[in-house]
């Protein structure tokens, strides 16, 4: 989550888990006096918990300047999501497509305000430099 001098932006922030949630909001990140930090549990291998935390942020905010996504998986044992599909896809792929799609709406909202930046940004590891 980036934060500007002067400014009200939103974004969501979504941890690992509530251990990390929390110590996002005691001490991991400091906000400039003007933000406030919202912890909402998403988990991204649940198509429902993505559902229900976008709904959740989607009733709190009335913008969403920046969305970044970041979260994946990677090297893990073999398994699936609560829906069934391949952990690891569903998760880094399919987790991060839903919750955009849930969230673009409000996105576009968003780039119609004056003066508005709204970005999507997606983040992977330096794993692609082991390609070929």
């Amino acid at each position: 989550m980036a934060y500007w001098p002067g400014s009200k932006q939103q974004g969501l922030i979504r941890p690992r888990n509530d251990s990390a949630g929390a110590n996002s909001q005691n001490g991991g990140m400091q906000p400039k006096s003007c933000l406030t930090d919202t912890f909402i549990d998403c988990d991204l291998t649940s198509l429902k918990s993505i559902q229900v935390a976008a709904k959740r942020f989607l009733s709190a905010s009335d913008r969403l300047d920046i969305l970044v996504c970041n979260a994946g998986i990677m090297a893990v044992d073999p398994g699936t999501t609560k829906e069934g599909i391949e952990i690891q896809f569903g998760t880094n792929h399919l987790g991060h497509a839903s919750l955009i799609k849930l969230l673009l709406p409000l996105m576009l909202q968003t780039a119609q305000s004056p003066d508005s930046d709204v970005r999507i940004i997606n983040l992977s590891s330096i794993a692609y430099q082991q390609a070929p």
